[in-house]
C-alpha cells in the first residue's frame, strides 16, 4: 500500500511525541492539553468548542488566515 507523503510525516511526528512520553497515554493527553491551554492563552489560533454547523465549516476554509 503506498502511504502519501503527508500522513507519513503525520504519523512519524505523532510516533515521536508519543515517544517522549513513554507511550503512556495519559502523560500523552496530559501533554496535549497544556499544549492547547498555552496556545489558546497566547490568543493567536482559534479552537472549536463544539460541533459546527455545514455552512460554518465551508465558511472557515474559505477565509484566508487572520494575522
Amino acid at each position: 500500500m503506498n502511504t502519501d507523503p503527508l500522513v507519513a510525516a503525520i504519523r512519524e511526528a505523532r510516533h515521536r511525541i508519543s515517544a517522549e512520553f513513554n507511550h503512556d497515554p495519559r502523560r500523552l493527553v496530559a501533554y496535549y492539553r497544556e499544549r492547547e491551554r498555552r496556545l489558546k492563552a497566547e490568543g493567536k489560533h482559534r479552537f472549536v468548542s463544539g460541533p459546527l454547523r455545514a455552512e460554518e465549516s465551508v465558511a472557515l476554509h474559505d477565509k484566508p488566515p487572520e494575522k
